[in-house]
């Protein structure tokens, strides 16, 4: 059903349009004077607590939040944002039975899932997590991200084959999906399968070849299967973009084990 066309209504649509642009100073301007005339109007509380989410303000976001359900029980919508903010609150074990509530009134809803597993990951539930992503899986069976967080999820678990298989789908859908090749790099190098995490990481650099850490880990893993000459080039890489990073140790301790003692102190 359409929102009545209200001046509040009015006024609202165009503090939402301006929180997704990102003004989030004009969104809570418009926001708040929504709030003076009506101030127990759920959508512009719901918006509020979005508002002061978005800005770090946690506590407040909450606070708006739980007036919103308040003044409008039961919206999935409304109770999904507020355990996100119970959630980032360090409060997981009280975001949790709002989310059971709004996945009775939406069972359909990919979001309330995502949700509940992530609230379940911050309780140190991983099999209840687990369940949670794989429900969202299944609702969105071509989204990568639902992939790789749910690998994700498997090798917190310690399920490494579980993890590396989910990576693996994520990256069928998306091959350039950073994140996945990151993620199965590193279970590969855990794993022992060097090959593997070469062939992992060097794509990743393809596709960021600015994140120092997967340079690191990438000559990590060509050290290990001796391929001494690639681990320096990359440890050097990661050293020119950050030269404070410990690859710039690395670089000097790999150095010195094959006897290239002047190299080695220059990179100390």
């Amino acid at each position: 059903m359409p929102r009545p066309d209200t001046p509040l209504n009015q006024q609202l649509d165009s503090a939402v349009a301006r929180y997704r642009a990102g003004d989030l100073a004009q969104a809570e301007t418009l926001c708040a004077q929504a709030l003076a005339n009506s101030p127990d109007h759920a959508r512009a509380l719901h918006l509020a607590g979005m508002i002061a989410k978005q800005s770090g303000r946690i506590g407040e976001a909450c606070d708006f939040l739980d007036r919103a359900n308040q003044a409008e029980a039961h919206n999935p919508f409304i109770l999904r944002d507020l355990a996100e903010a119970m959630r980032l609150a360090g409060q997981p074990e009280q975001a949790l039975p709002l989310l059971e509530q709004a996945i009775n009134r939406a069972p359909e809803l990919p979001d309330l899932f995502s949700a509940l597993g992530l609230t379940c990951e911050a309780l140190g539930h991983l099999d209840a997590a687990i369940r949670a992503h794989s429900r969202v899986v299944e609702l969105l069976p071509q989204h990568p991200g639902a992939l790789n967080i749910l690998g994700s999820v498997y090798r917190k678990a310690g399920k490494l084959t579980e993890a590396a298989q989910h990576f693996e789908a994520a990256l069928a859908l998306d091959p350039r999906m950073a994140d996945a090749l990151y993620n199965l790099g590193n279970i590969a190098l855990e794993t022992g399968q060097y090959v593997a995490a070469i062939t992992a990481y060097s794509r990743y650099v393809e596709v960021d070849p600015g994140n120092v850490q997967a340079w690191n880990n990438l000559a990590a893993a060509c050290l290990k299967n001796r391929a001494y000459a690639r681990a320096i080039a990359c440890f050097d890489t990661a050293t020119r973009i950050q030269p404070n990073h410990p690859a710039a140790i690395n670089l000097a301790i790999t150095l010195t084990h094959l006897g290239r003692h002047e190299e080695a102190m220059a990179a100390f």
